[in-house]
C-alpha cells in the first residue's frame, strides 16, 4: 500500500510482516491503539446479491450515448440512483443513515473528479487521466493521521504510534521508533465495502468513457 502523507508517497509495510521483523504479538495492530465499536454495524459482508443489484442498477442507467454537456446533469442523476438504491436493500445491509451520505459522497466525489478531468482534457485537447490516477489522488486528499499520541513500550524502548485514517477508515500506523519512522499497513478495521466501491466506480467511469466515445 501507498499513500500521500505530508507531501510524501509513503510506502506502508504489511502489518504481519512489521509484527515479525520486531517480533511483536499478533495482536499488535490498530485496534491494540483505536479499537472499533461493532454494535449496529451494517452487514456488507452478508449482502453479496443485493449489492450486486445496486451495482447493475446503477450501471444500467447509464445511456449508450452520452455528450459531454449532458454528462454535466447525468453525474448529478447517477448519483442519485446510488442513494435510491441503496436504501432500497438497506433493510438487509442495516446502514446508518450517516454512512450512506458518507458512501453517497464518495461516490459523487469520484464521479465529479472523473467529469472535471474529462472536461480538461477535452478543453485542452489531452490525454484524460486513468481511472486509478484522479481515483488515488481522491483517496489521498482524504489521508489523515491522528493527533492522538499513543505510546507503547517495546523491548525497553518507547514508541510513539499515530492511527493512519482515509475515507474507508483506519488503514494504518505511524510509529517512530528513535529516529526511524515506520508506516504499517492494517485494514482490519477498515470499511468493508472499500474493495466494492472501488470496482463499481471503476466500472461506472469506463461505462461512462464508452458512452462518451459513441456520442
Amino acid at each position: 500500500m501507498q499513500l500521500i502523507i505530508d507531501s510524501t508517497m509513503r510506502d506502508f509495510v504489511p502489518i504481519k510482516a512489521f509484527r515479525q521483523a520486531h517480533q511483536l504479538p499478533e495482536t499488535f495492530g490498530v485496534a491494540t491503539f483505536e479499537p472499533k465499536d461493532y454494535t449496529g454495524l451494517a452487514q456488507i459482508d452478508t449482502a453479496g446479491n443485493d449489492m450486486k443489484d445496486v451495482r447493475d442498477a446503477v450501471l444500467k442507467a447509464i445511456p449508450a450515448h452520452l455528450t459531454l454537456p449532458d454528462l454535466l446533469e447525468f453525474v448529478h442523476t447517477l448519483t442519485q440512483l446510488f442513494r435510491t438504491q441503496i436504501y432500497a436493500i438497506n433493510d438487509h445491509v442495516n446502514l446508518k443513515d450517516v454512512e450512506i451520505d458518507f458512501a453517497v459522497a464518495g461516490f459523487s466525489d469520484v464521479c465529479q473528479a472523473y467529469l472535471y478531468d474529462r472536461i480538461r482534457a477535452h478543453s485542452g485537447k489531452t490525454t484524460p487521466q486513468s481511472f486509478s490516477a484522479f481515483y488515488g489522488t481522491w483517496l489521498n486528499d482524504s489521508v489523515r493521521v491522528s493527533q492522538q499520541t499513543h505510546i507503547y513500550t517495546h523491548e525497553n524502548a518507547v514508541w510513539s504510534v499515530y492511527v493512519i485514517n482515509h475515507a474507508y477508515g483506519r488503514v494504518g500506523l505511524r510509529v517512530h521508533i528513535n529516529e526511524t519512522t515506520h508506516y504499517i499497513a492494517d485494514s482490519t478495521l477498515a470499511c468493508p465495502a472499500e474493495g466494492y466501491m472501488f470496482t463499481l466506480l471503476k466500472e461506472v467511469c469506463n461505462t461512462l468513457d464508452e458512452a462518451l466515445a459513441e456520442s
